[in-house]
């Protein structure tokens, strides 16, 4: 809905969005053109005033470091504070991306990103999240 506004429409909206109070903006690479648009509404504003989030796409492709670098030019930042690994939902899911999740530790080694995680989808994969007992009775 966001993009159908338009640039104009969409930088007021965030505008008013942050004269009102809002600090956390939050995209992803699956909302297509969406950063950029961001970017160009969030032009000019300190940037230590507000704090950024993107999802990296799953299944993984490419180079994290490449991935991580695109973001950060697509958003107009030199870092990112959040980064999530995007819709995991097999059990699996840790062993699956180690490789993602130790080019992600470089990257936070490097301050590209400040913080990263994972966004679980489902049962399945969240019973497997490290340091979580979740878990449901009937």
């Amino acid at each position: 809905m966001q993009r159908e506004l338009g640039q104009e429409g969409f930088t007021r909206l965030v505008r008013h969005a942050y004269d009102n109070g809002v600090r956390f903006f939050e995209t992803s690479e699956t909302y297509h053109g969406m950063a950029e648009m961001l970017a160009i509404a969030l032009k000019g504003l300190p940037r230590d005033s507000y704090r950024l989030m993107t999802k990296y796409g799953t299944p993984p492709t490419g180079d994290p470091a490449t991935k991580i670098d695109l973001f950060r030019q697509q958003l107009g930042t030199e870092y990112i504070d959040i980064l999530l690994l995007h819709c995991l939902r097999p059990p699996t899911w840790a062993t699956d991306y180690k490789g993602l999740q130790e080019g992600m530790a470089e990257a936070k080694s490097k301050k590209a990103i400040l913080c990263h995680g994972a966004s679980i989808h489902g049962l399945p994969a969240l019973r497997t999240y490290p340091a979580t007992s979740f878990s449901i009775s009937r």
